[in-house]
């Protein structure tokens, strides 16, 4: 009679031991994935409004950000839940495997209580029967193992897959902020230059309404005349060596006095400044 085969090795009841871990640090995974979603978009937004020191509108952003967390959680719990029915498998073929265990150690006594009875045609008969008993164990054993091995390996397809996901979606999120900060940045310019532009026209108001409207400058000898309006007054600043030497173009007498004055002080600007109030009068 040929001899029992045992089919079960210890590796393979080692595998059965650690497949609830496995399953256990996946969840567990997931868990530490979606807190560092949450913590690198709050991390991100504020780099973000620290490298260009513009002030944005965040309350859209959280929003999209919350929707986009949603859908990933959405995945996830699927995730999840496929997860928890191969935790139940993996529970339900580890009870079968325990039973087959106990029938193994009851053919194992049965076995030892035969070979040792007298009775050799009744000691091979049940000897038969328990090796096929056994065998059918044994196939059932391999098939449990097969399975186990099909749940480990849907298992970690299901992790890839979750981490696909979640490295998609951030680099959707750094892409889309790409965009809006381009998008700010251009706003920001815009309005730079609005503002500049109302400056230099304020400044420009206010030199006309201190020194008139400068017109056209006419080459002389030894220097130049200017055309200044001045309250609606056309007149001639007259400029020789670098010097304030008098004024054409009106013919008043407080203008006179005037010219005489800022003459001996070689003050054009002066001039344009008295004249203006002079004229207001």
């Amino acid at each position: 009679m040929d001899k029992m085969t045992y089919d079960i090795t210890e590796e393979d009841i080692a595998r059965f031991s650690t497949i609830e871990h496995e399953f256990s640090s996946v969840k567990e995974h997931f868990s530490n994935y979606k807190f560092a979603l949450i913590e690198r978009e709050s991390k991100m937004l504020f780099l973000e409004s620290i490298k260009d020191d513009v002030q944005v509108d965040y309350l859209p952003i959280f929003k999209e950000s919350k929707k986009r967390l949603e859908e990933t959680k959405e995945v996830g719990v699927a995730l999840g839940e496929e997860i928890k029915a191969l935790s139940m498998k993996n529970y339900e073929l580890k009870r079968s495997i325990s039973s087959i265990v106990v029938e193994y150690d009851a053919l194992e006594e049965l076995k030892k209580r035969f070979l040792e009875s007298g009775n050799e045609f009744n000691k091979a008969e049940e000897i038969n029967r328990l090796e096929r008993e056994y065998n059918t164990a044994s196939e059932t054993a391999k098939g449990m193992v097969a399975e186990l091995e099909r749940l480990r390996e849907e298992g970690e397809a299901l992790e890839a897959e979750r981490e696909r996901s979640y490295v998609t979606h951030l680099r959707e999120r750094v892409e889309e902020l790409r965009r809006k900060r381009k998008r700010w940045s251009r706003v920001e310019y815009d309005r730079m230059l609005i503002d500049a532009y109302r400056w230099y026209d304020m400044m420009i108001s206010v030199l006309e309404m201190f020194f008139g409207t400068l017109g056209e400058v006419v080459p002389r000898k030894n220097g130049f005349d200017l055309n200044v309006s001045v309250g609606g007054t056309e007149m001639v600043v007259m400029i020789r060596n670098g010097t304030f030497v008098g004024v054409g173009g009106i013919e008043n007498e407080w203008a006179s006095d005037i010219v005489r004055w800022c003459v001996r002080l070689e003050s054009a600007r002066l001039f344009v400044l008295l004249a203006k109030r002079q004229l207001r009068k």
